[in-house]
């Protein structure tokens, strides 16, 4: 039903993101003798993860989807590309753990930016899909919509995307550490509009 749709997308992001880290501590603990760089960037990956799961569950589900069928496909068919983008932050952050102190390669840098932006960029989409919050929320002086979306998912989306462009030489744990703060802008954002209820 309608009514439940947005929680059982919650749920499966959580089982998507609980894979994530059921197989990076495997990964972990089939390493012969783990660096304390190795530890520290499955530990950050673990702290991105819940970042996403806080993003997404805080933000957007529980929430009932807007009334008619339009909604409930576009809420439905913005979701994928987000799950998709969660599976392949997955597989970026299990990449992680194993280069610890390491310069991250292009294409992993990429892939874990450009998945955290998608994720971040898509968790603010579908909630235009959703039902408005209860009262008008003045953020930064607008009571659009849009606006709510740019500042809480579009501003650290493109941070993520920066990060992507600019992070060559980086290692794992100092790169971590950036997406960290920038998932933290995104979350400080939520909870700014939540208070302003």
């Amino acid at each position: 039903s309608r009514e439940h749709l947005s929680d059982r997308f919650g749920a499966f992001f959580l089982l998507e993101l609980g894979q994530i880290v059921v197989v990076t501590v495997l990964v972990m603990t089939r390493m012969r003798q783990p660096s304390f760089a190795d530890l520290t960037a499955g530990v950050l990956s673990f702290t991105l993860a819940f970042m996403l799961w806080w993003v997404y569950v805080d933000h957007v589900v529980g929430r009932p989807l807007r009334e008619g069928a339009p909604w409930n496909a576009t809420w439905t068919y913005l979701n994928i590309p987000l799950f998709m983008a969660t599976g392949a932050f997955g597989s970026a952050a299990l990449n992680f753990v194993t280069r610890g102190e390491q310069v991250v390669p292009d294409a992993v840098r990429w892939l874990l930016c450009g998945s955290f932006a998608v994720v971040l960029l898509f968790s603010g989409l579908a909630e235009l899909a959703l039902e408005a919050l209860p009262t008008p929320v003045r953020v930064f002086r607008s009571r659009r919509r849009w606006s709510r979306v740019g500042y809480i998912h579009a501003l650290p989306a493109a941070i993520a995307v920066a990060l992507a462009v600019l992070g060559a030489g980086l290692s794992a744990v100092p790169l971590l550490i950036v997406l960290i703060a920038d998932g933290l802008v995104a979350i400080l954002l939520g909870e700014y509009v939540r208070a302003g209820q």
